[in-house]
Formats: structure tokens, sequence, C-alpha cells
């Protein structure tokens, strides 16, 4: 996917300017955000993310990841929208007897590996005012409900940036045919509420929508157990589900 890029104009040619741009993801669909949804009778983190993997284990059917699925970003700025990706992840999916509705999806991404289509923004996403992937090395999504909608499938999980555990529900595409699994998605989140980016001149130079594109094919097999209890593990990457090969976009990258 693409990049975010800084550009600082003189206060008065920056107010002109900034009048007359908008926002390129302005039409997506934006996720619902709230607080992290809590299993009854945990009180850490930790524990409420054991019970969701146990919780996945024992379900009927499980999933791994094809080599094929893909998690990118996108986001904007003055003048243009800039893309990336996290090729290195890992999780599988767990569906019972069939039911659309009983699909848990848990992926961890391996926040070092983020790469965007410009190396300087790719070392400034990694660095502590964004992504801080030095203290924050994995980030984590783990659905807790999977809900019909007129269109498809409103998904709800926890998404763990930067040790922030937020609660986001948004629309998604879900089918099995077969032995393959798929589930994708497109939507935005605000990326103040998990502290990246704060302070950067907020929704103004860079706006503070980022969005977020799912595209996860399953294959019906007995994976690995889930990467690990809670944020933070170092061996999951040693697994062989990890979703790693990138897909073309149509897009091209905006000019520098």
């Amino acid at each position: 996917m693409r990049r975010l890029f800084l550009t600082f104009l003189p206060a008065a040619a920056y107010a002109v300017f900034l009048a007359g741009c908008s926002d390129p993801l302005a039409d997506k669909t934006g996720a619902t955000i709230g607080d992290a949804i809590t299993v009854e009778g945990s009180a850490s983190k930790a524990a409420v993310i054991a019970a969701q993997h146990a919780e996945s284990e024992s379900a009927s059917d499980l999933y791994a990841l094809a080599s094929d699925s893909y998690i990118g970003f996108a986001g904007s700025k003055i003048g243009g929208i800039h893309y990336g990706q996290f090729p290195g992840f890992v999780g599988n999916v767990s569906i019972v007897d069939g039911d659309l509705s009983t699909v848990k999806i848990d992926l961890s991404l391996d926040m070092a590996k983020l790469s965007s289509d410009d190396s300087r923004l790719t070392g400034t996403l990694k660095g502590e005012d964004f992504f801080d992937v030095e203290n924050h090395p994995i980030a984590h999504f783990f659905s807790t409900s999977v809900e019909p909608s007129d269109d498809g499938f409103t998904v709800t999980g926890n998404l763990t940036i930067r040790a922030i555990a937020k609660s986001v529900s948004f629309p998604a595409q879900i089918s099995l045919d077969g032995d393959a699994l798929s589930a994708t998605a497109e939507f935005t989140i605000d990326r103040n509420e998990w502290g990246i980016g704060v302070g950067w001149l907020s929704d103004t130079v860079i706006k503070d929508g980022i969005l977020m594109e799912f595209d996860i094919q399953a294959e019906h097999s007995k994976p690995a157990a889930a990467a690990s209890d809670a944020p933070g593990f170092t061996d999951a990457f040693s697994k062989p589900t990890e979703g790693s090969k990138p897909k073309k976009k149509s897009k091209e990258p905006a000019p520098e």
C-alpha cells in the first residue's frame, strides 16, 4: 500500500492550501470504536485473551491462514494518500458447524515487518510517535462476535495497538466454500484512539482516519494453537500459519 508524508508550509500558505484539501478516505466506512470487550470473570488483559483463545481452540473446525492473506492500511495527508501493509502476521480462523455467525478470527501482527511505499515513512511509522515498534512489537485482533447484516456481516472484536485495546465493529464479507473460508473488510479507525501520531497536526496535515484492509483467506486444517495468550510474545512468528504474500493493488503510489 502507500504512505503518509509530511510537508511543512509557512503558516499563511498552509492555511490557504489546507482549505482546498479534501480527505480521500472520507467516503470510507468508519468502524465503531469503544472499550475493549472483556470476558466475564477475567480481570486482566492476558486472562481475557487466554480465554478467547481457549474458546477458539475448542471450536469444531479450525482454518489456517493461506499464504495470500493480506492486511494493509492507508493514510491521507495534504495532497494525497499513501499505503502500507503488515506482511508479517500469524493466526487462524475457527467456525462451528459451518455457521458463519460463529466465525472467530485471531490475528497477531509483527509490527517490525510493517512496510509502506516510502522508506522514510516506514521508519517514521515504526518510531515512538506512531506505532512505537521497539516497545510494542505486536498488534493483535480477536473477533468477539459476527452478526449478519443487510449486505454481509458486522464483525466486532478487540484491536490492540501500542498496548491499547479497543473494541471495533466494522462491515465484512464472509463466505465458506468447501474447505476455503474468506473474510474481507475495509474500514477506517481513528488513530488517536490508540495514541498513533498524537500531536502531529491532528486531522490537518495528517488525517485522523487510517484505512484498514483485511483480506483473510483460510483453509480447513488443524493449525498450531493461537500464537500467544497476550500481545508481546516473541515466538509467534515461527508458526507455520504466517500470511505474508503481498497482493498487487490496483492503485499507483501517490507522488511525493
